[in-house]
């Protein structure tokens, strides 16, 4: 049990870019699977999310409640002499799997307005004994990328145009997806490389989370350059639900890989006005103590009153 809660830090960081590599063309749907024609590229579009939005999701492995993760849209601000969209995710085991293996994310990327490419992405780290100070810093100037951990840094790589961090690049694939499309394809880095990367548009589903419906659109992100424990794994397999609607949550993403399957459940979508004095630590926390650690999937405590989820959704 210690080696599989061990890769729970991986499947941490999968739920950050749970879309990995997405973007901006498709091709045409079969005429068997009939959809609503996309709408035309330069046509203005609305953004699926605003600022102060924040998703709150449970972590699984099997069967057993371990961790928790948030994902934050902050308000708009000035990088590097332009305005940027900040985008966070934090993650952590709870204390039920902080026995076997402690595992602690914050991950934060800042893209430009239009979210056509990253400014800068940074990744704070523990797992086990292991931690790591992460940044990596886009100079567009010079079209390059530069990966550090606690200040060493590593050779500059080129940068391809319109390439994605692995946290910003799944709001930007929540605002690119158009209904219609069978694949998306989108230039991703973590500092050290860049790599092209593909995800499928499975199907739409209907499926059931935490005893709600939705109607929702199923992918799989290409899983060939990722290394870890997907690298090891024969058919290992990403799938991510995303409502089919113009918000686009993602309410269910799964993993199956050698050492188990890992799954995260979102729970609540809330809008923020303030993230300093709303924290998402408090909110990890509150869940912890509502639901308590190694809690079994299915096993819901009641909200005492309407999530956001539920006045988007209903209560189905």
């Amino acid at each position: 049990m210690y080696y599989r809660l061990r890769r729970l830090g991986i499947f941490c960081a999968v739920a950050a870019m749970a879309a990995s590599s997405w973007a901006r063309a498709a091709d045409p749907v079969p005429a068997a699977e009939p959809v609503v024609a996309a709408a035309a590229e330069d046509a203005a579009e609305a953004m699926p999310f605003t600022p102060g939005e924040r998703i709150v999701a449970k972590l699984y492995w099997s069967m057993f409640y371990v961790g928790s993760a948030v994902f934050e849209v902050h308000p708009i601000e000035t990088y590097d002499g332009q305005e940027a969209y900040k985008f966070v995710m934090k993650a952590k085991t709870n204390a039920f799997a902080d026995k076997i293996y402690k595992v602690r994310e914050n991950i934060t990327s800042y893209t430009t307005k239009d979210l056509s490419r990253s400014l800068h992405y940074s990744k704070h780290h523990t797992e086990g004994k292991d931690t790591k100070e992460i940044e990596v810093d886009f100079d567009w100037e010079k079209n390059e990328v530069t990966y550090s951990n606690f200040d060493e840094a590593r050779n500059p790589v080129a940068l391809k145009p319109n390439t994605h961090d692995p946290l910003g690049v799944f709001y930007y694939a929540r605002w690119a997806y158009k209904d219609g499309m069978t694949s998306m394809d989108d230039t991703l880095t973590d500092g050290k490389k860049v790599v092209e990367s593909t995800v499928t548009i499975v199907r739409k589903e209907r499926i059931e989370v935490n005893g709600r419906t939705y109607d929702t659109i199923l992918i799989e992100p290409d899983l060939k350059d990722v290394g870890g424990v997907f690298k090891k794994t024969k058919n290992a397999k990403l799938q991510v639900w995303l409502t089919d609607d113009d918000r686009r949550v993602p309410v269910k993403i799964t993993s199956k890989v050698v050492v188990g399957s890992f799954t995260a459940y979102v729970t609540d979508v809330q809008q923020v006005s303030n993230f300093e004095t709303n924290t998402a630590e408090s909110v990890i926390s509150s869940l912890e103590a509502q639901e308590g650690g190694g809690q079994t999937a299915g096993e819901e405590t009641a909200p005492a009153k309407p999530s956001m989820i539920e006045r988007w959704f209903g209560r189905d």
